[in-house]
């Protein structure tokens, strides 16, 4: 099923037999559907059994194949069905051609949901067009609606960036798109190396494809739209009593075996070691203003600031973007200290299981993430770690503060008045 297409006769076939072993008791007796099958392959989240539907389940394994001939690589079975089938494009522009073999109908037959699928990553925006590709942070559509007016269909997302500094052009942006989009657009964060755009799955947060999320996608494509929307009481109640049925199993499970261990995690500031140095950084957002905050605290093996930063960013980012920018202005700030051998610690735990490599990071901080490794080996940050909002208030105060500047405030081994408590309070915890 994951090379070829699976003729739909053969499918209704093996979705007739999976029905009857369901419902059957015995050979001959007459059996009884309590639910339309229908609705036994919906997820057992919206009431159904997640059964699948072996049509969808078909085309996105298919579709798993159209993502990595999407991607491209270096392999022997992509350059052999890329010189076959898409010699002068990628596989999203690919056509079916004529006399194509079975090999290539299949590939085609999953090409919708590879393009349904895909987005691009905005990292210097020269490879996007604007108007014509898929790249906003918006789940139900990631293109632009907004008129183009009197601007070429052509025009690259990078004609919205100010390469020299690394933003968005504000001002720009809030001219030519309407209000929703522009809040969008300010919304993504941007890498200060701005590297090449990038192509992800837009149905995951990772960016990664996975089966599962095509299977998800599938099914909202390709779902008839010719079935009633009406639904008799007894189909209702019996889809009611899985629901419940399903919930005091998951409730019987944890209170059984239970559930995780949550992982010790440091509640404290703690020291680096000899000859090193710590950055410690938080983001910090306002409830009523679109700008957020970051702040930076570098201390020694003594406790002793040896930096700190507070910056105003003037975009509307979301939690996760902030502390990722905050992580990354620490980096910086370190790189323009000259300072060498460092340990990078924030709060936010996402970032820091990213940048360790625990985990893969979301989409919208990928970039991010890419960039503070490239940073962390130019001044030889060693490791990452992550610490409490306790372990963390001089950071978190400097970001609070953020708003009452205008620009960039940096001090060099002068302690500001605001945090010299909390300073002082994390040497003495030691």
């Amino acid at each position: 099923m994951s090379c070829f297409k699976i003729p739909d006769s053969l499918c209704d076939e093996l979705m007739g037999m999976i029905r009857n072993f369901w419902w059957g008791q015995k050979k001959e007796e007459k059996k009884i559907a309590w639910l339309s099958w229908e609705k036994m392959c919906e997820p057992k989240c919206d009431g159904g059994m997640g059964f699948k539907n072996l049509k969808w389940f078909n085309k996105a394994l298919l579709a798993k194949q159209g993502w990595h001939l999407q991607m491209g690589g270096n392999f022997v079975l992509y350059r052999v069905l890329k010189a076959k089938y898409f010699s002068t494009c990628d596989f999203v522009h690919a056509s079916i051609g004529h006399n194509p073999s079975y090999t290539g109908r299949s590939l085609i037959s999953a090409q919708r949901l590879v393009i349904e699928g895909l987005r691009w990553r905005v990292e210097n925006g020269a490879n996007i067009k604007i108007w014509q590709d898929k790249w906003l942070p918006w789940r139900s559509s990631h293109s632009v609606v907004s008129p183009k007016m009197f601007l070429s269909a052509d025009m690259k997302v990078t004609d919205l960036t100010d390469s020299t500094i690394a933003t968005w052009k504000y001002e720009v942006i809030d001219f030519l798109f309407i209000a929703h989009e522009a809040e969008l657009i300010k919304s993504i964060p941007l890498s200060a190396t701005l590297s090449a755009d990038k192509i992800v799955w837009a149905e995951t947060t990772n960016g990664n494809f996975i089966v599962k999320s095509a299977y998800k996608l599938a099914a909202s494509l390709f779902k008839s739209t010719t079935s009633g929307t009406t639904s008799n009481a007894r189909e209702e109640k019996c889809s009611r009593l899985v629901m419940i049925a399903w919930a005091l199993w998951n409730n019987r499970n944890e209170i059984l075996h239970g559930s995780e261990a949550e992982t010790q995690m440091q509640l404290a500031w703690l020291p680096p070691s000899s000859g090193s140095f710590k950055i410690n950084v938080d983001g910090a957002l306002y409830p009523t203003k679109n700008p957020v905050g970051i702040g930076v605290v570098i201390r020694d093996l003594q406790g002793r600031l040896m930096a700190a930063l507070c910056r105003k960013i003037k975009a509307p980012l979301q939690v996760l973007e902030v502390e990722a920018k905050a992580y990354e202005a620490g980096m910086l700030l370190a790189r323009h200290l000259g300072l060498q051998n460092g340990l990078l610690e924030g709060d936010s735990l996402t970032i820091s299981n990213a940048l360790k490599g625990i985990s893969v990071p979301p989409t919208s901080v990928a970039a991010i993430v890419e960039d503070i490794h490239v940073l962390g080996s130019e001044i030889d940050v060693v490791n990452f770690s992550h610490v409490r909002r306790s372990g963390n208030k001089p950071t978190h105060i400097r970001a609070r503060q953020a708003l009452s500047f205008v620009n960039d405030v940096i001090w060099i081994e002068e302690v500001p008045c605001c945090i010299q408590q909390a300073l002082i309070q994390d040497v003495l915890g030691l």
